[in-house]
Formats: structure tokens, sequence, C-alpha cells
């Protein structure tokens, strides 16, 4: 049983060392692969105000001033490859992003990849995922799983998407990352981000789980397989036993009425009181009581 169960926990191992050995990837900094933009709402009719901007190795900072010109007034970072139009992050399931925000309740985070979902009336060559989370004071570390990105509802109704709530980002041909205040009201204070890091990385937590799972699953199903293989052995034994068969000879008289067997085989040289005990059954010292009372009435 122990011998069964160990090639499954090897494979086990092997494919949880594989996706722990994988390193995160960084984003920022990581000025060489990345380029690092920042926008704001002025190309959608807007007027915030960037008043202050620096990328460092250590730090991006933005200072903006946001204004109600628009319904949804925004600013924020927009990060891509510098020399290719995408870029493979598909063996990643989480973003790890450390930042500080300075009047600001929220961040919005987009990924925007490339449009794999090939439609004769598909109207972008991109997929533009969202996600929103609040933030704390101070400097804190955000770990935002992949499968939390979705396709915003207007964006999926403009570009004909069918069932857009199920479909989840191809990291694989990922385009740009946007950075925004996430629609922040307007306080008429200035509004900053800090961003230190920013990381694709690997959670391995669910793997654990379902290798975990799968194998006393495994370890299970061989444990019923050979208890149920040892129970039907068990059951067809075969079982064999040694006899003798008794020849069965005819006797004319029953085996209670010796006497005339005794008669009949008077003749018989072999007539002694054992033969004819074994012949009709009766036994030797009720043969001879009997015999002796038979005597007894004829003399």
């Amino acid at each position: 049983f122990i011998w069964s169960s160990i090639p499954a926990l090897v494979l086990g191992l092997l494919i949880l060392a594989y996706f722990s050995s994988i390193k995160d990837f960084p984003v920022f900094p990581n000025q060489q692969i990345f380029e690092y933009k920042f926008y704001s709402d002025s190309s959608a009719g807007g007027n915030t105000k960037i008043l202050k901007q620096v990328i460092t190795d250590s730090i991006i900072k933005l200072d903006y001033q946001i204004s109600n010109k628009i319904n949804n007034p925004y600013a924020g970072l927009n990060v891509g490859p510098k020399e290719s139009k995408s870029i493979n992050l598909g063996q990643y399931n989480q973003l790890t992003i450390r930042l500080k925000g300075n009047e600001i309740n929220g961040i919005g985070i987009a990924l925007v990849t490339l449009n794999s979902l090939i439609r004769s009336d598909k109207k972008s060559l991109e997929i533009l995922f969202y996600h929103i989370f609040e933030i704390s004071s101070g400097i804190n570390t955000y770990q935002i799983g992949i499968n939390k990105f979705e396709i915003p509802n207007w964006w999926g109704e403009n570009n004909r998407i069918e069932d857009a709530s199920t479909i989840k980002p191809d990291l694989k041909n990922l385009e740009t990352i946007n950075v925004n205040s996430a629609f922040t009201p307007n306080t008429g204070k200035v509004q900053s981000l800090d961003i230190y890091s920013m990381a694709f990385s690997r959670n391995n937590k669910p793997l654990i789980t379902l290798i975990i799972a799968l194998e006393f699953a495994f370890i299970l199903l061989i444990f019923l397989t050979l208890y149920t293989i040892e129970r039907i052995r068990e059951n067809k034994q075969i079982i064999i036993i040694n006899y003798k068969p008794n020849e069965n000879k005819y006797i004319e008289t029953t085996k209670s009425d010796f006497t005339d067997f005794i008669n009949k085989n008077f003749h018989n040289s072999q007539l002694t009181l054992e033969y004819i005990s074994q012949e009709t059954g009766v036994s030797q010292r009720k043969i001879d009581r009997k015999s002796t009372r038979l005597n007894s009435s004829h003399a």
C-alpha cells in the first residue's frame, strides 16, 4: 500500500517544487523592460491637473488635483513593455503592489490584454480587465489575485463580448497595466499616489490545497482498491475436503435384525462378532447380549 502511493506523492512534490521555484516578475522597479507614463482625464474632456511626477529606482510619485469638469475625474500611471506590444506573464496568478495614498479612498488597477476572443463582430483588438480596492493609510502591500480582475459591463457591451463576467485575464498577452485613483471624489486638496514596488507573483496556496486533496483522494482510492481485492480473494478461497466414500452394500435385512443376517451368512468363514457388527451396524455388545437371551430361551 505504501509503495503504491509513493509515485503520486513524488509527482505532487515535483509539481509543487516547480511552481514554488517561479520567482516574482518585477514591474517596478524594472526600467529595462517597462516604460512608465502618467496620464489624466484630459483626453476624456476632464481638467485634472498633474502637479508633480517623479520616477526613480525606488519610487513612482504622482501628485495631482482632480476637477469636477467630468463625472468621474481621474489620474494615474500607465505601464507597458518597451520593446514589444505585449509580454507573456501567463505563469503568474497574483499582482503584488506596495504603495501609499494621500487623500485617496481606493485604487483601481486595469490589465489590458490582446483580444484572444477572435470574433467577426469584434470592435477592439484588446480586452480591458479592472479591479478596485480600498487602501489604508500609510505604506502597505496589497496582493490581488488575477481572478479578481473582471471586464467592466460598459466595456463588454461596447465591444460585444458575451458572458464577459466569466472571462479572466490572459496574462500570456499582457499589453499594459494602469494604476489610477479609482474615481476618488474631489476634496479640494492635493492627492498623491506613491508606488514603491509592483510585481507579478504566484500564490501557491490554492495549488497546495488542490495537491493535498488529490493526494488524499488517490491514497484513499488505492486503499479501497486493495481492500476490495483482498475481500474478493478471501471470498474466493477454495476449500478442499478429503473424504473416503463408503461402499453401499445392499442388505436385505434391517441393520437391527442381525439374526437374519447371521442365518443367511452362517456359511461365511469370516462371520465373526466384529464382522456382523460392521455389516449390520449393531454394536458387538448388543449382539452378544441378544444372542445370550436367544440361547437361554431355546434352552
